[in-house]
């Protein structure tokens, strides 16, 4: 209902980026003219950033990471999907992340430090 600002500007950074991409595979790891944690390798070297012309393949982990723009205020959401089975390291740290959400979840009460938690 209220649009879009179009591309995300960071001050911080003195940096502005489209509003989220989706990258597959080792495409995922490369790195591109955004200093963040996903970057993709783009259409071209031109615009080194975002999804490739590469086909996605079965068993291939998909990160889908897009933010939205309100009023100045930024957001972020990165989910990551698989058409098909996702391989055995993929699934492992996919394992672990949960073990350790439900570990942090258990132990989560009101006026817990942080500190506390991150040595569960």
């Amino acid at each position: 209902k209220a649009g879009s600002e179009g591309y995300v500007r960071m001050r911080a950074f003195n940096q502005e980026l489209f509003q989220g991409l989706a990258v597959a595979g080792a495409s995922a790891t490369s790195p591109g003219f955004f200093d963040g944690a996903v970057t993709g390798t783009g259409l071209s070297a031109a615009s080194p950033h975002g999804a490739s012309a590469n086909e996605i393949e079965p068993d291939v982990p998909i990160m889908v990471d897009y933010t939205g723009v309100f009023d100045g205020y930024i957001v972020d959401m990165t989910r990551i999907f698989v058409l098909g089975s996702l391989p055995e390291p993929g699934r492992h740290a996919f394992d672990t992340a949960l073990a350790i959400q439900k570990e942090i979840a258990a132990n989560l009460k009101p006026g817990e430090s942080g500190a506390a938690l991150f040595e569960l």
